[in-house]
């Protein structure tokens, strides 16, 4: 058993519209007024990484708050439904905090204030000690000046798609099951998507991460065209389910392979194999 525990917003809103030295018609300056608030971001970044946490969890997670300036400034933001707040019926007790829907949609305009951050930090030669491990947080991924770099990646891609396409062709390939090959290309796809230097990496980081619609699963891209004629292929020849949809299955495999390419550029040491040993097992459990 668990229950949420609310809190109503209206009391925190108008703790804010009472401060004379704010300018109650501008929302911006409003909700300024809240973020830019000792501790806040800090808390909301935190959730956002790894919610739902206890409290300990959470006070692990940013050096130097008191444990009642956390209880504080936790029941602050449940009053403006931005974290949440679930109590387990248990002994000992359990609770737990996460971010609301509501908490959830000031992230995108942190990334985009981060990224204008970013640029102001590359024109000073600033450098970032943030230790969340998210591009738009920590500088050292990329300079600004060189995100134009990532429009290369796409057609970079495509060609080594292509080139794994090719060798699916040969007889040693033909000589393997529909699922096999589906799976073989896919890892071909980790392999070239994580296998570079460190630039490279913080390249490919930022495009995927940075980029406005990057088109990954563009159906006129190779990497789409040769997985979904695969999942086909495999229809055919009764390896795959006739009424799994190919459209939905080529997508999830396309993202299971960003995710993981991701998870390895944020700095997960787990070794390529491992991954691709996952990956095996996951790809198996899609088309089952």
């Amino acid at each position: 058993m668990s229950k949420e525990i609310q809190f109503n917003p209206n009391t925190y809103a108008n703790q804010l519209l009472d401060d004379k030295s704010l300018k109650i018609n501008c929302p911006i300056n409003v909700a300024l007024q809240l973020i830019s608030k000792k501790w806040v971001l800090q808390i909301i970044c935190a959730l956002d990484k790894s919610e739902p946490l206890r409290f300990g969890q959470l006070k692990q997670r940013i050096p130097n708050i008191s444990d009642i300036m956390l209880s504080k400034i936790l029941k602050e933001l449940q009053g403006y439904n931005l974290v949440g707040r679930k109590q387990y019926e248990e002994i000992p007790p359990r609770v737990e905090y996460f971010l609301t829907d509501d908490g959830k949609d000031i992230l995108p305009a942190f990334n985009h204030v981060a990224k204008w951050g970013l640029d102001i930090m590359g024109s000073q030669n600033l450098s970032c000690n943030c230790t969340e491990k998210c591009y738009v947080m920590q500088h050292k991924y990329l300079p600004p000046k060189d995100v134009h770099k990532t429009e290369q990646y796409p057609h970079k891609w495509d060609i080594q798609y292509e080139e794994a396409g090719r060798e699916l062709q040969t007889q040693k390939m033909k000589d393997l099951s529909s699922v096999e090959r589906i799976k073989w290309f896919a890892r071909s796809m980790l392999r070239i998507l994580t296998t570079g230097d460190y630039d490279h990496n913080s390249l490919v980081l930022v495009y995927l991460n940075g980029v406005p619609d990057p088109e990954l699963t563009n159906h006129n891209r190779p990497h789409y065209r040769i997985i979904s004629s695969l999942i086909d292929e495999g229809k055919r020849n009764g390896e795959i389910r006739e009424d799994l949809d190919s459209m939905k299955i080529t997508e999830s495999i396309i993202n299971i392979v960003n995710g993981m390419e991701l998870q390895y550029l944020m700095g997960d040491e787990t070794p390529y194999a491992t991954n691709a040993e996952r990956f095996d097992w996951l790809i198996d459990s899609i088309l089952k």
